[in-house]
């Protein structure tokens, strides 16, 4: 039997084409995709404008809801017909520091290089796709489409939640903390703030630099989590903005854990917010970076020394944080029930266009889909 799969030839030039469905070996898990997550960054990836395809051809996307179609013979959990979340990251078995994302950014190093372009080709813009067992998790299909009602797409939101999972784990979040979290109205921001408070945060201080944005957002928030968060818009002058993030936090003496998820868009004025974060962070606190600052920034060493205070960074993550982070979704302690999703009609050949709409901003918690 064959599928349809598209292939990236070169920057801007894409097709279809059908290719035979192959067998799934040791390992692996063949995926009959039902939703296509639209990444709003493809069509910046496949025109080249961000550097992150170097070896052509490319199946590209990464990232699906599906049901297993045929698994290895050592795969022990999965097996034909279960739904499944597959996630976009995989990593190195026997070198997991080595880490790529499935069909879009191919690595930085030979090795990831050879994982992208030799072991793990087939992307999820296609109606199959061939994975790492640990890259899928089996969701509770019971709870998602009967217990809650929701649409396949709705599943993935769960998605958004993973990467802050990670930071929160580095910086051993205890229930009872107050967080910091810059910035609260983009995508990451707004997950890290709500995955904070499900897990027991006791108050987070969201940043952002326009309050009326600000104040658009807080009003967003579902009611159980609005009277737990604070905003501050920052003004660029360090000591003002320190004191205003501690005047937000309920005990006026500042916050445990700042968790730092500065955008591209951010790198300009990152050192002041950096410095403010960091001021305001009280003593044996910890600060996470989880951000995408290329370049360098200042930093108040002394602060760091004389406050005690431990400095994470964190790197995508490794394959045992989806399933936490749905195993606490399944629960009912973390909620995607305010966030939205929109299938486009049309099918795979809905593909450009979905590129090209995947980046209008239609709200903090919002993303687009086709099915194959």
């Amino acid at each position: 039997s064959t599928y349809k799969t598209a292939v990236v030839t070169a920057f801007n030039q894409y097709s279809f084409e059908d290719v035979p469905t192959p067998a799934p070996t040791s390992g692996q898990v063949l995926v009959k995709i039902l939703s296509i997550y639209i990444n709003p960054g493809y069509k910046h990836f496949i025109s080249g404008h961000v550097p992150f395809l170097h070896t052509f051809p490319v199946r590209p996307g990464g990232g699906a809801i599906g049901r297993v179609e045929a698994v290895g013979e050592d795969s022990l959990t999965l097996s034909p017909g279960q739904l499944v979340y597959v996630d976009p990251a995989i990593v190195g078995r026997d070198a997991p520091e080595e880490k790529i994302v499935h069909g879009s950014i191919q690595g930085f190093n030979p090795r990831q290089i050879q994982l992208s372009t030799k072991a793990w080709t087939q992307g999820t813009i296609s109606q199959k796709t061939i994975v790492p067992v640990e890259s899928v998790v089996p969701v509770n299909e019971e709870f998602w489409l009967k217990t809650k009602g929701y649409e396949l797409e709705r599943i993935w939101m769960v998605n958004r939640f993973i990467v802050p999972y990670v930071g929160y784990e580095r910086a051993q979040l205890q229930p009872g903390d107050t967080v910091l979290v810059a910035f609260a109205t983009g995508g990451l921001g707004n997950a890290a703030i709500e995955l904070a408070l499900a897990l027991g945060a006791a108050h987070v201080v969201g940043l952002g630099r326009t309050q009326s944005k600000l104040d658009t957002w807080h009003a967003s928030l579902p009611a159980q989590y609005a009277s737990r968060v604070s905003t501050v818009a920052l003004t660029g002058d360090i000591p003002t903005d320190t004191a205003a993030i501690i005047a937000a936090t309920p005990s006026k003496k500042g916050v445990d854990v700042y968790f730092d998820l500065t955008p591209t868009a951010g790198m300009a004025e990152a050192s002041a917010h950096l410095s403010a974060g960091i001021g305001a962070v009280k003593t044996k606190g910890r600060v996470i970076f989880m951000g995408n600052v290329q370049r360098d920034v200042t930093i108040p060493y002394g602060q760091i020394v004389m406050k005690d205070l431990s400095v994470h960074g964190a790197y995508m993550y490794d394959m045992s944080v989806p399933k936490k982070v749905f195993r606490l979704a399944e629960s009912g302690l973390l909620s995607v029930d305010h966030y939205s999703t929109e299938v486009l009609e049309g099918g795979l050949d809905a593909f450009g266009k979905a590129m090209d709409l995947a980046g209008e901003k239609k709200g903090t918690r919002f993303e687009l889909f086709i099915r194959p």
